[in-house]
């Protein structure tokens, strides 16, 4: 190539090297990017898959969880009040007057529950993926459940002391079937209810706030997944 020529083409910085070295540093660079590329997806394709897997397990031990919550605490409530099951959740549920009485119950609280653990589970299993691995989503998952589950206990006694000595029965609006043998118990355990969903909503609440404050500090104690790469270099 004519040197008045070679300018138009070449870069300055490669003037006078042979084309074979030229060659070889080109393709040496492209090799370099495009195996870091590769890595970094096949790295982010595994941590997706081992994240799903955590969202998964985590989505179905929340319904489970929820269902299992829903038929313990219904157990407690038909002992205060058998009416509120035999006179509006078996209706509810066009279940008739099951037998044995314990196993309806049981199948009821399952049926009114499980529902939440799946909101709860995607809601919070979702927010988890923000987490920069499985294992510090699974930690931060598991424990928000737990948290959950207490604000829901504790919301749900909070309804018992409502409705036992705080609230007048005389004064209840809600809808009741007639002839009721125990007005009073019916109302109790109608709060109970009431206050438990209350309880779910606000555990949601409590869980996703924990894991929201949790991601914050885990990004301040080890930085930014990009910073961690550019230190490896």
């Amino acid at each position: 190539m004519p040197p008045s020529l070679r300018h138009l083409f070449l870069p300055t910085c490669w003037a006078g090297k042979p084309t074979l070295i030229r060659s070889y540093y080109i393709s040496k660079q492209h090799l370099h990017k495009g195996a870091v590329f590769v890595y970094r997806l096949i790295y982010l394709l595994y941590l997706t898959m081992r994240k799903f897997g955590v969202f998964s397990t985590f989505l179905f031990l929340s319904i489970v969880a929820a269902g299992a919550y829903g038929m313990l605490h219904d157990q407690v409530t038909a002992s205060i009040s058998p009416e509120y099951f035999t006179r509006f959740k078996f209706p509810q549920f066009h279940m008739g007057n099951p037998e044995p009485f314990r196993l309806g119950v049981a199948i009821v609280g399952f049926y009114a529950t499980w529902w939440t653990g799946a909101l709860i589970g995607l809601v919070l299993g979702l927010t988890g993926f923000n987490f920069p691995d499985h294992k510090t989503m699974r930690a931060a998952l598991y424990k928000s459940l737990l948290l959950v589950s207490i604000v829901t206990i504790l919301t749900g006694c909070c309804g018992f002391i409502y409705g036992k000595y705080i609230q007048d029965p005389s004064g209840v609006s809600w809808w009741l079937p007639d002839g009721l043998r125990d007005k009073t118990a019916f109302i109790l355990v109608g709060n109970i209810h009431n206050f438990s969903y209350l309880g779910g909503l606000a555990g949601l609440l409590v869980g996703f706030i924990y894991l929201l404050s949790r991601k914050r500090n885990t990004v301040t104690r080890t930085g930014t997944p990009e910073t961690n790469t550019h230190k490896t270099h």
